[in-house]
């Protein structure tokens, strides 16, 4: 009875779990206001194989003061197709005055059209970015 018990848990905890469904290889262009407050082009690749999202940007998210990753590769967290949501991603640096910086973004979408690149130590709305193509 016991083994039938922790069999039954075991699969609800699975079936519980959040799941990554409906991928397929797109990569969507986008263009919306940097942290400096400038225009800018993003590229969002999916890759279905390895269940990732690619995050490419040319320097302009924080600019050069900032030593921020040009492209970060983050793992899937759940999808059914067209809601997207990735699994935080960590990055920390060490600046001129020798202050570690820390930052865990995440990105989603809910349509493929606006995608947001947020942050989750902080209360502000993240970065938007449209009109992809």
């Amino acid at each position: 009875m016991k083994k039938i018990i922790i069999i039954s848990f075991l699969f609800f905890l699975y079936g519980c779990g959040e799941k990554v469904t409906g991928l397929k290889d797109e990569t969507f262009n986008c263009s919306g206001i940097g942290g400096q407050k400038r225009m800018m082009n993003v590229t969002f690749k999916i890759n279905p194989d390895t269940k990732t999202l690619t995050f490419k940007q040319s320097g302009e998210l924080f600019g050069n003061i900032i030593n921020y990753p040009r492209e970060i590769i983050y793992s899937i967290k759940s999808s059914d197709g067209v809601k997207i949501l990735t699994n935080d991603y960590e990055y920390s640096w060490r600046n001129l005055v020798g202050r570690d910086l820390y930052y865990i973004s995440y990105i989603s979408t809910d349509d493929k059209k606006i995608w947001k690149y947020g942050f989750r130590q902080t209360s502000g709305e993240g970065f938007i970015f449209k009109d992809c193509n």
